[in-house]
This record gives structure tokens, C-alpha cells and sequence, in this order.
């Protein structure tokens, strides 16, 4: 179990932030709270250490999430997205 841990404690301090998934399990959701132009934002690497330098995310009223994920959100619901923000689902759509 010690072994489980300092991994862990290891990659929360080293392991920079992505966040992705796989085409074939995608869901869009449309937002109605955030422009319909891409938008570009500074976020760090490491949210614990600032100083570990940035990279952009790019955002815009269409978000690609997990369709599992998307399976629990409900139309007129509001969520907060990590990095993004709050906002207001106003569709679904399963690909």
C-alpha cells in the first residue's frame, strides 16, 4: 500500500494536466453560458505548483465528454467543468 502512495504522490506533483477522451465514447454538449467563438485560456501544468509553467485551453459552447459521463447530465442542468466554469447544458448529443 506505501508503494500505491508515494506513486501517487509522486505523479500529483509531476504529472501535468490533460484532459481527453476516446472518439468512439464521445458526447457533445452545447453550453448556452460561453461564446460560440473559440477562446483561448492560460491554465498551469501543475495546479498545485504555479510556477511549473502553462498551457493554453481553448474553449468555446461545445464540450466532447465521455458518453457515460454525459449518460448522467440532464438538458437545463447546470455543471461546472474543471477549468471551464459553470454552465447551463442545453443539449446533449450522442455520437
Amino acid at each position: 500500500m506505501y508503494h500505491q502512495l508515494h506513486i501517487k504522490k509522486v505523479l500529483e506533483e509531476t504529472a501535468h494536466r490533460y484532459m481527453g477522451i476516446t472518439t468512439p465514447n464521445q458526447a457533445l454538449l452545447i453550453v448556452d453560458n460561453l461564446p460560440a467563438e473559440e477562446t483561448a485560456h492560460t491554465v498551469p501544468l501543475l495546479p498545485s505548483k504555479p510556477d511549473s509553467g502553462t498551457r493554453v485551453c481553448r474553449r468555446f459552447n461545445q464540450v466532447f465528454i465521455d458518453q457515460a459521463d454525459a449518460a448522467l447530465f440532464k438538458v437545463g442542468e447546470e455543471l461546472t467543468l474543471l477549468r471551464w466554469g459553470n454552465m447551463t447544458i442545453t443539449s446533449i448529443e450522442i455520437r
